[in-house]
């Protein structure tokens, strides 16, 4: 529909996709209309360009609180986008390790291998949770059967390391 191809067209401009050169302004001015159109997902890339001034003059409190929005209301790419934010302090978000992983744990417990991703960097890092290896290298395994290839990799080397599964040369080589 029209709508989906205005959001495609604005992550075009966003990201310099198919040789169109990147244009922000552009791609925020179409990520805005669809998201007043009701897009969820151009809402979500829309309060990404408001935090770090995407095209447009930055406004984080704005930004913040439609992705706290969305979020709320159990959108998966809102979540992650807003786990994100609250995890790592992007863009003059607070930095709230506890409650960027809580919201990565979410979306993982749906099944998310992104979000499955993030909760075993965090456990493994002790970031906004006490340090669980036997718990990351589990949340690894769900994503890699997924086919993440960045899980893929990391499990490779907890099983190389012995981090949190015994130490296994054979699964090491297999992920």
């Amino acid at each position: 529909n029209q709508l989906d191809a205005t959001v495609y067209l604005g992550r075009a401009y966003r990201f310099g996709w198919w040789g169109i050169a990147k244009d922000e302004a552009r791609s925020t001015a179409l990520l805005r209309k669809a998201s007043e159109a009701g897009n969820t997902t151009a809402t979500t890339l829309y309060a990404a360009a408001l935090i770090q001034g995407l095209g447009v003059a930055a406004d984080v409190p704005r930004g913040t609180a439609m992705l706290k929005d969305l979020s709320d209301r159990g959108i998966t790419e809102a979540q992650m986008e807003y786990a994100r934010y609250l995890s790592f302090g992007i863009a003059g978000v607070p930095k709230d390790e506890a409650a960027g992983t809580a919201l990565y744990r979410k979306v993982a417990e749906l099944g998310d291998a992104n979000a499955q991703y993030g909760v075993c960097l965090a456990l493994l890092g002790g970031r906004g949770v006490p340090r669980d290896e036997a718990a990351a290298a589990r949340w690894c395994d769900a994503a890699a059967r997924q086919g993440d290839e960045w899980s893929q990799l990391k499990l490779g080397d907890l099983y190389r390391t012995g981090t949190g599964v015994p130490r296994m040369r054979g699964n090491a080589y297999y992920w």
